[in-house]
């Protein structure tokens, strides 16, 4: 129990004090410990100690006990109370956190299973455990030339084909920028804060940049990296 303050101390004193009082005046039938306990509930057994109680009287005092190894059973119970429980473990990642696998794969956290530490990805992938160790947080160091990605700069939300960042310049293959509602072709955006600013696109912000390419007169052709003008 956590240390009491020196006004709910002075108030659980003047509550046992007139439950102490009342006891004098009133006597009672209840044994003595039950009164205790009822002046002070931190007396009281907790359920689990109560069990474990009644079933070490139960094994001594059994007709059988010169058949079992009441003895060891015994010292095993009593050791249960010494037992504190297990801190719950925090989940290492949130619903929205992009992650990443050890070979380079990013997908998105859509759910969280906090009591067994699980994650379901938009992929459908499920993993827990053990199996945490192969992910971890996607950051811009993760991003590969040619990667799909979105974020903002002042304020302002962009879609692009990352190309590299370069003396805090994120270099594009073109990008589209909604404040203007159109596609940009390759270009250089200021970043101040490049590790944290971008993160890869979700599908609808692919299509929409896909889409802005292709009304712009351009393709986007991925294995060669290249953008053409149609």
């Amino acid at each position: 129990m956590k240390d009491l303050s020196v006004e709910q101390k002075a108030k659980r004193y003047d509550e046992a004090l007139g439950k102490a009082r009342q006891l004098c005046d009133y006597p009672t039938s209840k044994p003595f410990i039950s009164d205790l306990q009822d002046l002070f509930p931190e007396l009281k057994e907790s359920e689990d100690e109560r069990i474990k109680n009644e079933i070490i009287d139960y094994i001594s005092t059994a007709e059988d006990k010169v058949l079992i190894p009441y003895e060891s059973w015994i010292a095993w119970l009593e050791k249960q109370g010494e037992q504190k429980p297990v801190d719950k473990v925090e989940p290492k990642f949130k619903a929205g956190d992009w992650v990443v696998t050890r070979y380079g794969t990013a997908s998105q956290v859509i759910s969280v299973d906090e009591d067994v530490n699980g994650y379901t990805l938009d992929d459908g992938v499920y993993f827990s455990g053990t199996w945490c160790n192969s992910y971890h947080l996607w950051t811009i160091k993760d991003a590969k030339e040619g990667d799909v990605l979105a974020g903002k700069i002042d304020g302002d939300s962009y879609i692009l084909i990352y190309k590299q960042i370069k003396d805090g310049w994120i270099e594009t293959y073109g990008h589209y920028y909604d404040s203007v509602d159109r596609f940009c072709v390759p270009s250089q955006l200021f970043c101040r804060d490049v590790k944290g600013a971008f993160r890869p696109a979700t599908k609808e912000q692919r299509d929409l940049l896909f889409q802005k390419i292709k009304e712009s007169g351009y393709e986007w052709v991925a294995d060669k990296k290249e953008l053409i003008k149609l």
